[in-house]
């Protein structure tokens, strides 16, 4: 479960579905699929967890984005009847298990919802999902007991630490079980043409003879969210290393002997329990070992989960520092951020008990913290008695045991680097666990930056927008102001607008002419209707100009002398674009005395 469901991989891609914005408009069909930024943020997540392909599936159920370490990208492949799909659309995070149609290899897929908002509340509207091999799970496997096999929910050994027996079915199924996992195409060809292998031995049974041997048999549940049921893992232990056969020769001789066989049966008796004490103590151990694994990395996965609430790169530092507290006891810590890719120096992003005297900024290569985000390596510094590092509270003032200082790397490129004190020397799993939070911090910290640049670009939008609707409403308002009507045609001779004069002139609201041509006007006798919209495709296609004198009848009753003007624009691409018109009622100035 520690590798899987409560992995750093799952927790990567929780972090993608929940937080970043370009996905979430990805998976609604909003934004355009491979985009460079969007696979090479897939490309990313991958390398840094050993993963084969990372892919984005958007609410249809099809492959949006898609990056796979063969060259093959799955963009376009239809995965709505994939269970890891149905799984995530109902807001679950889960593991699917399957041999891969195309490589026939085993894998396993890591699926997070993507959800429509920043919190769990909302729906899913489409999944983030790694795919990795089993390695990971054959190795692990293969170190905690004699014998290790993983059952699927149907009972088929899809991993463990006899290879040859891949592929083998726990129970001999009926007809319409095999039918069924054949149908299933989870297992790709294994079941396809030959009968089924049944393993040797129960797997249902306490202890077993395998190989003249005996072994001790346990079954424990794996929970993966498969629709189909829980997995099952089964460990068997060899019995006879903790219960020897030597001395079978002796035991023979000694059979006549009624004392001896007394005194075998009890020594047997006592093997036995020393046997079954060995085998408890040994348990014990392993249930401790690995209930201490879950518990650290269910910490971890607590600690990513309120990383990823974070909105500002200051906000994530002041939550890192917080978590690392909880995490391996910190009780002094600074963090600092590079301001852009292809800078030398890094910023105070956040400190955590730590005076004023501390540096704003650092460069790379200086002091012990800048060297350290050159070579890209985490150092865990053993202060001495008298060192230099003094950690301040309330109550004194004391020398911490270690400064654990760390690159916050993702891929190659350093985007800062944090330091830390801590009471006593960190061991082996408080190093890692120190190690592993700080590559969730980088992965969060490249996220928060890409959230605040597509911030930044969407108030640059939005500003421009405003600027352009009042450039827009200023220009219709002188427009308005003019005393003789103006209207103006798009590329296609349909009207964009008018202004009041051509309104009060013709009797005729904007709303009524947008989107209309000349041909269409009713107000406009009928002969000459076509005669302005074949001039008006001319001025367009030529973007020339044209004047005339002409008699109109307007909305007052009365025919006027009108002087007719007509000048085509250009687009910003220097094509025809359409054109401005204007209407001069010559007989309003003859009226009024006035000349033309």
């Amino acid at each position: 479960m520690s590798q899987t469901l409560n992995g750093n991989l799952m927790g990567a891609v929780a972090v993608l579905g929940l937080l970043d914005g370009e996905i979430k408009g990805e998976a609604m069909g909003a934004v355009p699929p491979n985009s460079p930024r969007m696979v090479g943020m897939l490309g990313s997540v991958a390398g840094a967890h050993a993963a084969h392909g990372v892919f984005l599936v958007g609410q249809d159920g099809v492959v949006h984005s898609s990056w796979d370490s063969s060259g093959r990208p799955s963009t376009g492949t239809n995965v709505r009847f994939r269970p890891y799909f149905q799984m995530a659309m109902q807001s679950k995070e889960n593991v699917y298990a399957a041999v891969s149609l195309a490589r026939g290899d085993r894998s396993l897929y890591f699926t997070a919802p993507i959800f429509s908002d920043t919190t769990r509340t909302g729906p899913a509207v489409g999944g983030v999902v790694a795919r990795t091999d089993l390695s990971k799970i054959d190795a692990m496997l293969r170190d905690k007991a004699d014998i290790s096999l993983l059952l699927s929910p149907q009972g088929v050994v899809f991993a463990g630490s006899r290879g040859e027996w891949i592929g083998f079915l726990a129970e001999r199924p009926s007809a319409a079980d095999l039918a069924a996992i054949r149908d299933l195409k989870q297992f790709g060809a294994m079941f396809e043409t030959a009968e089924p292998s049944i393993l040797p031995f129960s797997t249902r049974e306490g202890r077993v003879r395998l190989d003249g041997r005996s072994y001790a048999v346990a079954r424990a549940r794996v929970q993966w969210n498969d629709p189909f049921g829980d997995w099952t893992l089964v460990l068997m232990e060899d019995l006879s290393r903790t219960v020897p056969l030597a001395g079978s020769a002796v035991l023979g001789a000694a059979a006549a002997a009624v004392a001896g066989s007394l005194l075998l049966a009890l020594l047997n008796m006592l093997r036995s329990r020393h046997a079954q004490q060995v085998s408890a103590d040994r348990l014990a151990e392993f249930a401790r070992t690995q209930q201490s694994m879950a518990e650290r990395k269910a910490q971890l996965a607590a600690a990513a989960m309120r990383l990823q609430q974070a909105k500002t790169v200051s906000d994530l530092a002041d939550c890192f520092l917080r978590e690392s507290r909880a995490l391996i006891g910190t009780l002094q810590g600074l963090v600092y951020v590079r301001a852009g890719s292809g800078g030398t120096t890094m910023s105070l992003a956040a400190g955590y008990a730590v005076g004023a005297a501390v540096a704003p900024e650092i460069s790379d290569g200086e002091g012990l913290l800048g060297e350290c985000a050159c070579s890209g390596r985490l150092r865990v510094v053993v202060t001495p008695a008298e060192g230099p590092w003094i950690i301040e509270s309330g109550l004194g003032e004391t020398r911490p045991g270690a400064v654990i200082m760390a690159p916050v790397q993702l891929n190659d490129a350093v985007l800062g680097v944090v330091e830390v004190a801590v009471l006593g020397v960190p061991d082996e799993e408080a190093t890692q666990q120190f190690e592993d939070l700080v590559r969730i911090l980088a992965l969060n910290l490249e996220l928060v930056r890409q959230h605040q640049r597509t911030e930044e670009r969407l108030e640059e939008a939005s500003v421009a927008e405003r600027a352009k609707g009042e450039q827009l409403a200023f220009q219709q308002v002188l427009v308005d102001a003019m005393p003789y009507p103006v209207f103006t045609l798009d590329a296609h001779s349909r009207f964009l607008g008018a202004n009041r004069a051509f309104e009060v002139a013709f009797g005729i609201g904007k709303e009524n002419l947008t989107g209309r041509r000349m041909i269409d006007l009713e107000f406009l006798p009928e002969a000459s209707r076509a005669v302005f919209q074949s001039e008006s495709e001319e001025i367009i296609a030529a973007i020339g100009r044209g004047r005339r004198d002409l008699s109109l009848p307007l909305a007052d009753g009365r025919t006027h002398d009108i002087l007719y003007f007509l000048s085509g624009f250009a687009d910003p691409n220097g094509l025809p674009g359409g054109l401005v018109g204007a209407f001069v009622d010559l007989s309003a100035i003859s009226r009024s005395g006035g000349a033309p």
